[in-house]
């Protein structure tokens, strides 16, 4: 997914929806960190392979889950709008599906979409990579340590990110802290 990509999916998650913003996360939502840099493609960011063509989102305040779903039939997977543009918009409410450390709202970035001028909310760079190493599949790891290299090595306050999750979600200590070592040995490896 590249950056106009994403604002084509918010603007038009906003229209369908009738709603002024929508909050981003998952992988994609990094895209306007990484504009910063000059990056607008996710494909210069992380291996192609494991990039992603959806969109994670959550229309308005995500308390009304009928829109969530006109969002999905009509921007969703399969939909004419992922056929004819290779992406799509996959909505969601954002409580327990982004797993992302406390206080994350703090945070967050509003950035405006250039054409409509709706607000997209995005998760910092760093809860992000926390999320994905929350998550712990192989690909979200390799997302997290993208957002290291690319950062300046936040490794140390990712981390912190990731502990003050587990401090608040004392179910999933061992869980989160099998994929917190995980990632340290990756990391260290990607520094040799």
């Amino acid at each position: 997914m590249n950056l106009d990509q994403f604002y084509h999916i918010a603007r038009a998650s906003c229209a369908v929806a009738a709603v002024e913003y929508v909050t981003v996360f998952g992988s994609n939502a990094i895209l306007p960190w990484l504009n910063d840099m000059g990056i607008q493609d996710m494909r210069q960011f992380l291996d192609p392979d494991i990039v992603s063509r959806e969109l994670d989102l959550c229309v308005g305040d995500g308390a009304d889950d009928e829109l969530n779903l006109l969002v999905d039939g009509t921007l969703g997977e399969l939909s004419q709008f992922d056929e004819t543009f290779g992406v799509y918009a996959h909505p969601n409410p954002i409580e327990g599906l982004f797993q992302a450390p406390p206080s994350w709202q703090k945070r967050i970035r509003i950035v405006k979409e250039p054409k409509s001028n709706v607000n997209i909310v995005v998760p910092h760079y760093r809860d992000l990579a926390a999320s994905k190493i929350i998550t712990g599949r192989p690909k979200d790891m390799d997302f997290a340590l993208g957002v290291v290299r690319a950062f300046d090595n936040d490794a140390d306050k990712i981390l912190s990110l990731v502990e003050a999750y587990m401090d608040e979600h004392p179910n999933d200590y061992q869980k989160v802290s099998a994929h917190l070592d995980v990632f340290r040995h990756k990391h260290l490896e990607s520094e040799t």
